[in-house]
C-alpha cells in the first residue's frame, strides 16, 4: 500500500498495510461481520468486537490465541477451534481414543499449563493432533467442543 494515500495504515516507517477481518456465515456465504485495520494492530484484538452466538463455532488461526479472550467464547456458550501453537504448555487430564488411519494421532483432555495461562483458561480444554495426508504435514488444533468427533474438529 502506499503509505502517502494511507497515513491511517502505518506499518513500518515506510510502508502501509492493512488486515482485513471477516466472519462468514457459513450457512449463507455472507460475512456477518467485517472490520479493517492498520497493520500494526494485533488480530487478537478482534475478539473483543465480534458478537458471538451460542452453539456457533468460530475458527481461528494460531494468531488469535489468547486464553482469556478464548475462555470468554467458553461462558458465551459458543465453541472455537484453533491452530495451537508449538510451544503450548500443557498437562494431559485424559487421553481419547485416537484413529490414525483417519489421521487422528492424538485427542486429548488437557489444561493449559503456566500463571496466567491456567487462570486466564481455567477449565479443560481440548488438543487434536491430526496429520494432514494432503500436505504432509501435522496440526495440532485446540477446541472446547468435547463432543464432536476429532475428525470433525479437524475438518472444521
Amino acid at each position: 500500500m502506499c503509505l502517502s494515500l494511507f497515513q491511517w495504515a502505518n506499518f513500518r516507517s515506510t510502508k502501509a498495510g492493512i488486515k482485513l477481518h471477516v466472519q462468514l456465515d457459513l450457512r449463507s456465504a455472507i460475512p456477518e461481520f467485517i472490520q479493517i485495520t492498520p497493520a500494526a494492530i494485533h488480530e487478537v484484538n478482534i475478539l473483543d468486537t465480534i458478537s458471538y452466538q451460542i452453539d456457533s463455532f468460530y475458527i481461528l488461526d494460531r494468531g488469535y490465541i489468547d486464553y482469556e479472550r478464548l475462555y470468554r467464547i467458553q461462558t458465551l456458550k459458543a465453541f472455537f477451534v484453533i491452530r495451537a501453537k508449538e510451544n503450548m504448555n500443557f498437562k494431559c487430564v485424559k487421553s481419547n481414543k485416537k484413529n490414525r488411519s483417519l489421521g487422528i494421532l492424538a485427542d486429548q483432555l488437557i489444561t493449559v499449563q503456566g500463571h496466567y495461562a491456567s487462570i486466564n483458561y481455567p477449565a479443560k480444554i481440548r488438543r487434536i493432533k491430526f496429520y494432514d495426508e494432503e500436505h504432509k504435514r501435522v496440526l495440532v488444533f485446540l477446541t472446547n467442543n468435547l463432543d464432536l468427533e476429532a475428525t470433525e474438529i479437524a475438518k472444521l
